[in-house]
C-alpha cells in the first residue's frame, strides 16, 4: 500500500487497516420472548429470531452468540433487515439451537458488530483511522472487536452412521415419532490452552453446511380365504403393498465445548431442524384370481427433500470475548 495505516500482529496477520472496514461493538439484540419454530423429536431444535435496530441501513451487522449450555450446538441461520424510519433499519438475526428450550437463561446472548458508520462515539480522544474516500475504517472510542481466536471447522458427511431403525415400519409411517435420526457424529476441534480462552466466549459461525439423510421400508404380504394348493389361491386371495421413507434435514452448528488436559475443545456437527415420512399403500383382492373387488391405493405424508449434502466445506468460527463489551 502506499498510503493509509496498516497493523499487523506477531503472526502477520492485519489488525487495523485503512484499505477495510474495522469491525466495532453496535450492542447486543433484543432477545425473543419465544422461539419462532420448534421442533422436539430427533434431538430437537428451536428457531431464535434477535432484532437490533442500526441508525444507518447501509451496515450489515456482523453477530457473535454466547453458548450458555456448553452440550447444546448453535449456529447463525440468517441476518435480515427492513427499513425502519427514515433513516433506520431493524435487523432480525436468526439463531439456530439444538435441543429443547426451558428458560430465556438458555437463550445466547447475541452481540451485534458493524462497521464504524453505524455506531455512535463520544469524547475527545482515542485513535481514528481514515480510508481513501475519508471515510472511518477504525475509530478506538466505538468499543472495536478484539478477536481472540479463529478455528476452521467442518462437519462430519453424515450426521448418523451407526443408528439402528429397526423399530421404524413400513406401514404408513408408523414409526415417525422414534428418534432413530438423531445426530451422532461430529468432529472435534481444539481451541488452545485452557488459560488461554476468554472468559466469557462469544463466536461468529454460519450455519451454511446442510444435508438430509433418509431411509425406506418396504413390505409385501399376501393371504387366501379359502384352499392354498401348490402356492394358486382357490379362494379369495388379498395382498397389501406397504412402503414408508422417513427422513430429516439438517443445518451446520458448532458446542459441545470442554476441557481435557489442559485444553479446550468443542465440536463440529448438526442439528436437525424438520423431518417427516412418506408413506403409499396398495391393496388387492380377487376371488379364484378372475373377478373380484380389484385394487386401490392411498398415501399421505411429506415428501423429502433431496438426498445430499451441500457447502460441506470448512467454515471459520471467529472467538472473541464478550465481557469486552458487557
Amino acid at each position: 500500500m502506499s498510503y493509509g495505516f496498516l497493523a499487523l500482529n506477531d503472526d502477520n496477520e492485519v489488525l487495523i487497516s485503512s484499505d477495510t472496514k474495522n469491525l466495532h461493538f453496535a450492542g447486543k439484540a433484543t432477545k425473543p420472548s419465544a422461539p419462532l419454530n420448534t421442533f422436539t423429536n430427533h434431538g430437537g431444535f428451536v428457531e431464535l429470531v434477535y432484532t437490533i435496530v442500526l441508525p444507518n441501513r447501509v451496515s450489515i451487522p456482523v453477530p457473535f452468540f454466547t453458548m450458555p449450555d456448553p452440550t447444546k450446538f448453535f449456529s447463525i441461520a440468517g441476518v435480515k433487515g427492513v427499513n425502519s424510519g427514515s433513516s433506520a433499519k431493524t435487523w432480525s438475526i436468526t439463531i439456530l439451537r439444538s435441543g429443547g428450550l426451558t428458560t430465556a437463561a438458555s437463550m445466547p446472548e447475541v452481540y451485534v458488530f458493524v462497521d464504524p458508520s453505524a455506531v455512535s462515539t463520544s469524547g475527545n480522544y482515542g485513535f481514528q483511522v481514515f480510508n481513501s474516500d475519508g471515510t472511518i475504517s477504525f475509530d478506538s472510542r466505538a468499543r472495536p472487536l478484539a478477536v481472540s481466536n479463529a478455528v476452521s471447522v467442518v462437519q462430519p458427511s453424515n450426521p448418523v452412521t451407526s443408528s439402528s431403525f429397526a423399530a421404524l415400519t413400513a406401514t404408513q409411517c408408523g414409526g415417525i415419532n422414534n428418534n432413530n435420526f438423531a445426530p451422532t457424529e461430529t468432529n472435534l476441534y481444539s481451541f488452545g490452552t485452557i488459560s488461554s480462552q476468554p472468559t466469557k466466549p462469544m463466536y461468529h459461525y454460519n450455519a451454511l453446511p446442510q444435508t438430509q439423510r433418509e431411509s425406506t421400508f418396504y413390505s409385501y404380504t399376501e393371504s387366501c380365504t379359502g384352499f392354498d394348493i401348490y402356492g394358486f389361491c382357490l379362494g379369495y386371495e388379498r395382498s397389501l403393498a406397504n412402503t414408508s421413507t422417513y427422513w430429516a434435514f439438517y443445518r451446520g452448528g458448532i458446542g459441545g465445548r470442554t476441557t481435557s488436559g489442559g485444553a479446550t475443545f468443542f465440536k463440529a456437527g448438526w442439528i436437525p431442524v424438520v423431518a417427516g415420512c412418506y408413506w403409499a399403500s396398495t391393496s388387492s383382492g380377487d376371488f379364484l384370481v378372475v373377478f373380484g373387488p380389484g385394487s386401490s391405493s392411498s398415501s399421505g405424508g411429506a415428501w423429502p427433500y433431496s438426498d445430499e449434502t451441500i457447502n460441506l466445506t470448512a467454515q471459520t468460527v471467529i472467538v472473541a470475548d464478550a465481557t469486552r463489551y458487557d
